[in-house]
């Protein structure tokens, strides 16, 4: 083979890797700008130069398009993470935990706390919200509550609808979970069934009202299923992780509180997957995967900063809190917004549920117990 055919194959190669470069460059770019919805423009965030050490990452996850309550964010997991002491904490706040919301008449109202994501998202439907919540950040009511409960401000944020979860996992080849006991939910919501007559009329549901308010599942059967895992090892593809991590009504479910505990198993599982694949390859996926489906305000210098700290994910101490009726919380049905959550407290005193927090914190890292446990898998 000639030199002139060597130079050319050699040139061909060259630029077959620049333009695969340059299109993985343009859709990573295309993607973060189609998703980032934080306050200041594309340049402007490239030039930031954060040095922070501790970052708290609120964790928000809501049905999307389809689903009943599209936006109500189900689930809300403050991840407080220390780079320097290679400590991570997932902090779980119930979904029905009852705040206060400014009102422009009233001062305050109250509201449960997955309702303020939609509210922001949507603020020129609520015209009851003073000026200064106005076309500004989809989180800033809910960042401003997850303070005054954790005592920790929320930095960035990242919405991630069940969809895109569900690809997401499928993608990573699937999770490992591990539980103490099996779930079994025969009231599990069959996606795409919520509004199924399952037979009957418009006319027979006025002579069923009492009924459907009281036992929605034993009038219309149709919408449920059964859901069922057994204790121990559970290998999950993404359509069975999303039923673990919503799953609430079952026997041994543990309610809402359970539920909190289940997800945040499944984050680790998440975590400890991508740790041990080689991730670069499946990056153009995992982004086709996302598009449309998340959203969040991390600024590109951020996520520059922070992609050395990935690879040394693994030897993070990860602990998990959550607040619930065993700790600091106490419930009650409520006659005007249903069954809610405060402190045991009183109602909006925060003051020891913030020191809760702290406390178990500062407990978990007295050792490392925690730490991942990761060991690459074959390629």
């Amino acid at each position: 083979m000639n030199k002139t055919k060597i130079l050319r194959i050699f040139l061909a190669v060259f630029f077959l890797i620049v333009l695969v470069l340059s299109y993985f460059v343009y859709r990573v770019l295309s993607f973060y700008n189609k998703a980032y919805q934080g306050s200041s423009s594309l340049a402007k965030v490239v030039e930031q130069k954060p040095k922070k050490q501790i970052y708290n990452i609120l964790l928000l996850g809501y049905g999307g398009p389809g689903h009943d309550g599209a936006y109500l964010t189900d689930t809300i997991i403050l991840s407080h993470i220390d780079k320097v002491k290679k400590q991570a904490v997932l902090i779980s706040i119930p979904r029905d935990l009852v705040v206060t919301v400014p009102h422009k008449q009233y001062g305050f109202v109250r509201a449960k706390i997955n309702s303020l994501y939609q509210t922001l998202l949507f603020w020129d439907k609520y015209s009851y919200l003073p000026d200064e919540y106005q076309d500004v950040s989809p989180i800033k009511l809910l960042s401003e509550k997850v303070k005054v409960i954790t005592g920790y401000d929320v930095d960035y944020y990242i919405a991630l609808d069940f969809t895109g979860f569900v690809k997401v996992v499928d993608t990573l080849g699937g999770i490992t979970v591990t539980l103490d006991k099996p779930i079994e939910d025969f009231k599990y919501p069959v996606e795409g069934k919520e509004n199924d007559l399952c037979g009957y009329t418009q006319e027979d549901l006025a002579t069923l009202e009492a009924l459907i308010k009281e036992s929605p599942e034993s009038v219309f059967p149709c919408r449920y299923e059964r859901f069922y895992l057994p204790a121990g090892v559970n290998e999950l593809d993404g359509a069975t992780a999303l039923k673990l991590v919503r799953s609430r009504k079952g026997l041994n479910s543990g309610g809402d509180f359970g539920r909190a505990e289940r997800q945040q198993k499944v984050i680790r599982a998440i975590i400890e997957k991508s740790l041990k694949l080689n991730i670069i390859p499946k990056v153009p996926q995992l982004l086709s995967d996302l598009e449309g489906r998340v959203s969040f305000d991390l600024p590109l210098a951020v996520i520059k900063e922070n992609l050395d700290e990935v690879y040394n994910f693994s030897e993070y101490s990860i602990e998990n809190i959550v607040l619930s009726t065993d700790n600091v919380l106490t419930d009650k049905l409520d006659p005007q917004i249903g069954y809610i959550l405060y402190p045991k407290t009183g109602p909006n005193d925060w003051r020891l549920v913030s020191e809760f927090i702290q406390t178990e914190i500062n407990n978990y890292f007295a050792t490392d117990s925690g730490k991942l446990q990761v060991s690459p898998t074959p390629q």
